[in-house]
């Protein structure tokens, strides 16, 4: 009899609370924000105010990475009702006509301002060229991508050309982009210095043309590390 009454008022308590307020979300507190707005983070994450609190942070969190707009997630709930986001946001590192964004993660976005130092996706790339370009800028420090004013393709050949704010451009097979131009403040150091030009990044090796100048400058490399070597070494 006692175990039957036990059961009966614990099955009350649970009805009464799931009736109350406190099963529902009455708050969801997000952090982290800088591009995005609140409601697009709440979009990603598949929650919203009054969903039930028994909701799974971990599924959140996958959704949110799913979306492409953030690289690290942390959900928590907290005691009685409340949510709690902590984005990561996704860089936005290249742009293209029309207004979207490319983010670090391979991502196209519509979300945001546009950064006055994203790199310039011209139309010739195509949509896989500028994800692929975007995962790589991703990657690259913020010293080199400041020096990257435009992205495009060879009028004849499959090789990017990649336009400098120096007033050099670079000439890179796609395939090699992301390796050659982490050392990029090497070999513009390797160049002759005041001269402006095309430096080719091949990979049977590289060398540098100045502007109205046909002889080619090769750049020599060192050996162990595969970065250029500096001017006189």
């Amino acid at each position: 009899m006692r175990r039957i009454a036990f059961l009966f008022f614990v099955s009350v308590a649970i009805l009464a609370y799931l009736r109350s307020p406190y099963s529902r979300l009455a708050e969801i507190e997000v952090t982290g924000l800088e591009r995005l707005e609140k409601a697009d983070v709440l979009r990603f994450a598949g929650v919203r105010v009054g969903d039930p609190v028994f909701v799974r942070p971990a599924a959140i969190r996958d959704r949110l990475l799913r979306s492409g707009e953030v690289t690290a997630a942390d959900v928590r709930l907290r005691f009685p009702n409340r949510l709690s986001i902590t984005v990561r946001e996704a860089r936005a590192v290249a742009r293209e006509a029309g207004g979207a964004l490319w983010l670090e993660t391979g991502a196209m976005s519509r979300l945001g301002k546009r950064p006055a130092d994203a790199v310039w996706l011209s139309d010739g790339l195509s949509t896989a060229d500028k994800a692929a370009l975007a995962r790589a800028l991703g990657a690259l420090s913020p010293a080199v991508t400041r020096l990257i004013s435009e992205i495009d393709r060879e009028a004849a050949g499959d090789r990017l050309v990649v336009y400098l704010t120096t007033g050099d451009a670079v000439v890179v097979p796609p395939e090699a982009f992301a390796e050659e131009m982490a050392h990029l403040d090497a070999y513009l150091a390797a160049v002759p210095p005041g001269v402006h030009g095309r430096l080719y990044l091949l990979r049977g090796g590289a060398y540098f043309v100045a502007y109205g100048s046909e002889p080619k400058t090769p750049i020599k490399k060192d050996q162990e590390t595969g970065k250029p070597a500096s001017r006189g070494e």
